[in-house]
């Protein structure tokens, strides 16, 4: 089996399985949520800073609009918020109203853990307003589980100096970007008469540059095929994918240290201008934009045969174990609101320049423009019209581990490219399957 790396995009390998043994309690009967009672909604939420800091004026705005009934919001640090949260659920004590962080709700479904929201949202007027690929994404065994309440997208940092030093255009395809980066690595892009600049960086793992390129040759990361899954690692659009980020890597034109960077160290060798471009999602791009100001731009990801890029969600789920499920389900509605959202990123004063999470999952709401901020406009356009989602399948983190080991065995020589992801796409579809 390829060697797996840890990875933050969701719960790792090794933490999947301990929250299967926490889950298996969800089987064993019915129970309720302790800390609720039938007039008041409990909802657990991973840690916001902006929103724990105006707590009071979402709770009193919600029961304003839902005079009969309370709220009570438990902020939980993020940094092991998926540990607590799993065991929430596996001792009853979880909120009615959850933030599923990581792509979990099919875990959780399958556990007996949350309810399917199917006759909710058939009556939801508000649905109107999140794409139908969206709620698509947030499906699983045929049943809408989750509701997105905010969404990143991944796009392409770039610097706009380096371009203008060299002249050079801002790269729109493969090709175009592979001459930027052997520019940006050869050509003293900052010069200083050093050879000390790279085209690239990225945050380990590499699969994470990859994916989106995967989207645009039209590929998926796991598929259904009849009743049984597939993970189609070794498809052409996947190969392809792989075989243009080893090109830059055998080029050198990749800083060699992102293998293994540490998530400051992948943010400060871009910031440094040891590298010109990275791919990262939209929520790093106040920090790069405080470092480099107007030396900076944003592009969408590349274009392969279609436009398209990774977007991720956070989601919100109702327990299984809540007393009053309609009760929940109307937090849900205000939460997921126009108004509610608005406030949530820009505070109740409607600040625009500040920023809160990520981007609203809402087609309604123009949030580069609210901005006034043009470097928001390529990640805002590719994640509400051009966005693939992680897949819902209670273990896509097992087939993430195996497709993230064999790409970066790759990139490090110790396998071809096609027999690595065959031997990632077989394991993986094996642990899909079990």
């Amino acid at each position: 089996m390829l060697g797996r790396i840890r990875h933050r995009s969701g719960v790792c390998a090794v933490w999947w399985l301990a929250g299967m043994a926490l889950l298996l309690a969800l089987a064993g009967g019915a129970g309720s949520v302790s800390a609720a009672a039938k007039d008041e909604v409990t909802v657990w939420w991973d840690y916001d800073a902006t929103m724990v800091q105006e707590l009071p004026k979402f709770v009193n705005d919600f029961k304003s609009k839902n005079p009969d009934l309370d709220a009570k919001i438990v902020f939980l640090p993020h940094e092991g918020y998926e540990k607590k949260m799993f065991a929430g659920f596996a001792g009853r004590t979880a909120g009615d109203v959850v933030d599923a962080f990581g792509n979990n709700f099919a875990m959780l479904y399958d556990l007996g853990g949350i309810i399917p929201l199917d006759k909710y949202v058939e009556r939801w007027p508000d649905k109107a307003n999140f794409s139908r690929e969206l709620l698509k994404a947030k499906t699983y065994d045929g049943h809408l589980l989750a509701i997105p309440f905010n969404l990143n997208a991944t796009g392409l940092y770039i610097r706009r100096d380096w371009l203008k030093k060299l002249g050079l255009t801002p790269p729109k395809t493969w090709d175009e970007y592979y001459k930027v980066a052997y520019a940006f690595t050869h050509d003293d892009p900052d010069g200083n008469g050093r050879d000390d600049t790279y085209g690239l960086n990225f945050r380990p793992p590499a699969a994470r540059v990859v994916l989106p390129w995967v989207f645009q040759q039209g590929g998926d990361f796991i598929a259904r095929d009849g009743k049984r899954w597939i993970a189609p690692f070794d498809s052409e659009a996947h190969v392809k994918a792989v075989e243009f980020l080893k090109k830059l890597w055998d080029a050198k034109l990749i800083r060699p240290e992102s293998l293994t960077d540490s998530k400051d160290d992948f943010y400060a060798a871009f910031m440094s201008g040891q590298s010109g471009s990275c791919f990262y999602p939209d929520y790093t791009l106040q920090r790069f934009k405080g470092a480099l100001g107007d030396k900076l731009m944003t592009l969408e990801p590349l274009v392969g045969k279609q436009r398209a890029t990774l977007v991720q969600t956070n989601d919100v789920v109702i327990n299984a174990a809540s007393k009053d499920p309609d009760a929940a389900w109307r937090y849900i509605q205000w939460f997921v609101s126009k108004d509610t959202t608005l406030n949530a990123i820009f505070g109740f004063e409607r600040d625009y320049t500040r920023r809160g999470f990520n981007f609203a999952p809402r087609t309604d709401i123009d949030y580069a423009g609210l901005r006034n901020d043009p470097l928001l406009a390529p990640f805002q356009e590719v994640s509400l019209h051009y966005g693939h989602f992680m897949p819902v399948h209670p273990k896509w983190n097992l087939a993430w581990e195996e497709y993230a080991g064999a790409v970066t065995d790759i990139l490090l020589g110790k396998v071809g490219v096609r027999e690595g992801l065959k031997r990632a796409a077989e394991e993986a579809t094996k642990e899909l399957n079990s």
